[in-house]
This record gives structure tokens, sequence and C-alpha cells, in this order.
């Protein structure tokens, strides 16, 4: 059956359909926390991360003052059929000359990646509720890690990520996918 449905209707009607798709395909990424980061002011650093996945970058706010800082940040990333699924973690050092932000600018403290395709994919996680992953060249990660798959669908990781290009800091995420 067809419906004539205005020009504007059916703009809403698509797109309302396309959000709600959107809404179910995300991940979300937590920001948990750093450890042993390094030292880009005098005694200490004014840290926050820098997250990229596929089109999109979100900041966390900046810890002052703190080499072991809990940001407790979660993000959600929508999920299309074009995606790659690598995610980009950057952790930068605040930095304010006479409290203007743009005469100096932040200090690199640090970078490091992981492969979400073992999260997301459906036909590659296993019907078992823990999937292993190790470190490797698309994963950066301190540890093996596992994926907990729940009873209402849910894929959960805990990963702790070495940052690289630096001499210290580790970062730590949680992931979570849900269709």
């Amino acid at each position: 059956m067809v419906y004539r449905v205005g020009k504007r209707r059916l703009l809403t009607i698509l797109l309302e359909n396309n959000k709600e798709e959107e809404m179910q395909k995300c991940v979300k990424v937590t920001v948990l926390r750093g450890t042993n980061l390094v030292v880009k002011d005098i005694r200490s650093s004014d840290p926050y991360v820098v997250l990229k996945f596929a089109n999109k970058v979100v900041c966390t706010k900046v810890v002052k003052k703190n080499l072991n800082p809990t940001w407790n940040e979660e993000f959600k990333f929508p999920i299309s059929s074009f995606s790659h699924y690598l995610l980009k973690l950057e952790v930068w050092d605040k930095d304010k000359v006479f409290g203007i932000d743009w005469l100096d600018p932040d200090d690199f403290m640090g970078v490091a990646k992981i492969d979400l395709k073992h999260l997301i994919n459906r036909e590659k996680c296993p019907s078992q509720h823990k999937l292993g992953m190790s470190p490797s060249k698309e994963n950066i990660l301190h540890q093996d890690s596992y994926i907990i798959q729940t009873a209402d669908g849910k894929r959960i990781q805990e990963v702790c990520l070495k940052l690289h290009n630096v001499t210290s800091g580790l970062v730590y995420l949680r992931l979570e996918w849900s269709s």
C-alpha cells in the first residue's frame, strides 16, 4: 500500500527512522582513568583525552595537576555499515599562559589505539561468554583483555591501553556494544 505524504513529513519520518537505527547501533566508550602519565609541566600535568572514532572526535574534561587522573566520562559513537573500527586515543596536557590557552599549544602525552571489530562484529563473537584479546599491532593493550557477553546480548570489555611515543602512561577504558 502506498501513502501520499508531503515531502516535509516524509523527510521527518526518514530522519526519525535513521536516528532510531543509529541509536541502536553505537559503541559506548567510558574513559575511566589514567596512571603513571608523563610530566609535561614543572612537576605535574593537566591531562585530558581525545577520542577519535570514524568521523567523530570527543574530549574529556581536563584534570588539573594530576599524573593519575580519573575521568569516568562516557561517550557514544554511532556505527554505520561503512565505519572502520579503529578507536584512536590521544592524551594531551592542557597549557595556559596567563589564563589564555591559545598562547601555548597543548603538550602531547601519548597515543594508543584499539580495533573494536571483535567487540562489534556479531558473527565474529562466539556464543561463549568470554572472548580473549591480546596485545597486537592493532591493539596497544597493556595486558590481555576479555569481552564479556551478557544475557541481554551486550558485550562489555575493560581494557588497559599503553600510551606510545612517551616514556610511560596507561589509560583504562570500558567498551560496550549492544545492537
